[in-house]
């Protein structure tokens, strides 16, 4: 059962606080207050959100993205005439203009993300916030090869733009126009694409280019979700949970699709041990299972230029074998397997074929790892006498 806590405005009052300095130092240096209503209204609305999400409120997420995402497709794309979208940005770049997109890209994509990382897409961004209305809400998996996509838009954006200005065809006319059928594609593709792949989410995964923009800042995000490995029970329901498919049990900044964190906090409210939480800190917190290069723990050494690495194997502890579990059940198919044996193995650890080390401190018991087609196990694992100790390949 979730445990019962005050609830943690700190991070809210730290969003707030940081749009309401761009608010005043905006106001001062451009003598417009515009500024000062636009982004007092955003963080406002960002934080009142989070405290409601920390008191228990469902919709709480969903009211800040309809809350910020229908001013700026709104009020400030149709009604003021600003283009939002990656074009307006790319278009007041070239033209040298410090305002509208331009201030709009740099605070909530560019340089904001190294605070909160793509929180944007979680909480403001419009298209998402009507494609997240879509009955697929279960993330199927990602397809790496799709990703190419956004990559494919956001060049084109940029060409479409400088051919247009180099050609003189493009003015704030044209520019408002580019905007609105921008969006109604962005809608078009992010519906046929949900339906097609069964994803409210593929959009952002495979074909939005502003993820890109977000990416370098994203990394060293200092909000972030964390997870306490003494409360998780290794259940998987977060790893399910998750719409972007990122691997919140692994807390290092390597983890699986680390920069595509939109802070939804979905995970949080699937886990049952209140075990995720938003982190306002820098810190990576312990190091987790299963990282992009093999089994990680604060007690693996990596000499150099080798292609081993010595395990000690009281750097897992046995509770932490069912997280294993399941990221190797949501990420490669792979059962964990509890075979019993008359006695301990030497130093406590078994080093198999699979290149994947699995210790467990209590006597008579050991974890095998073998994929579910593969042969029977006898014929995985060598007989005990044949491995050798403290080492495996990556």
């Amino acid at each position: 059962m979730r445990e019962s806590k005050k609830p943690n405005c700190l991070p809210a009052f730290v969003i707030w606080a940081v749009f309401e300095a761009v608010a005043v130092a905006l106001w001062l240096a451009l003598g417009n207050p515009f500024y000062l209503f636009n982004f007092s209204y955003i963080g406002t609305c960002l934080g009142v959100g989070l405290v409601l999400f920390t008191r228990g409120w469902k919709h709480a997420r969903r009211f800040v993205m309809f809350a910020v995402g229908m001013y700026m497709l709104v009020y400030l794309g149709f009604v003021q005439g600003e283009n939002m979208q990656v074009e307006g940005f790319w278009y007041y770049l070239l033209l040298g203009v410090f305002e509208g997109a331009t201030i709009h890209y740099l605070v909530a994509k560019i340089a904001g993300p190294a605070l909160f990382g793509r929180g944007w897409c979680g909480y403001a961004c419009w298209t998402a916030a009507f494609l997240e209305l879509l009955p697929w809400k279960k993330s199927p998996g990602r397809r790496p090869r799709l990703g190419r996509i956004r990559y494919a838009v956001l060049v084109a954006s940029l060409v479409f733009v400088a051919a247009g200005m180099a050609f003189g065809l493009l003015d704030e006319r044209a520019m408002f126009i580019a905007f609105v059928v921008g969006n109604a594609a962005y809608y078009a593709v992010g519906i046929a694409l949900a339906a097609l792949l069964r994803d409210n989410r593929a959009f952002c995964k495979y074909v939005c280019p502003v993820g890109l923009l977000m990416k370098p800042a994203a990394h060293v995000s200092l909000m972030r979700v964390t997870c306490d490995h003494d409360k998780c029970v290794g259940c998987g329901a977060c790893l399910r949970a998750c719409p972007m498919d990122v691997d919140v049990l692994d807390d290092s900044r390597s983890r699986r699709n680390a920069t595509e964190c939109i802070l939804c906090l979905e995970c949080a409210k699937a886990c049952e041990r209140g075990a995720l939480k938003l982190s306002g800190g820098a810190g990576a917190g312990p190091a987790g299972l299963l990282c992009q290069g093999g089994l990680s723990s604060p007690r693996v050494n990596r000499p150099n230029g080798c292609g081993k690495a010595s395990v000690d194997a009281c750097g897992i502890r046995p509770k932490q074998l069912q997280q294993l579990s399941a990221r190797m059940d949501a990420r490669f198919g792979v059962d964990v397997v509890h075979v019993g044996l008359e006695r301990v193995v030497r130093d406590e650890q078994l080093v198999l074929h699979l290149g994947i080390v699995v210790p467990l401190r209590e006597k008579g018991e050991h974890v095998f790892l073998a994929r579910r087609e593969a042969t029977p196990l006898r014929q995985v694992v060598k007989p005990l006498e044949e491995q050798p100790a403290g080492a495996f390949d990556l």
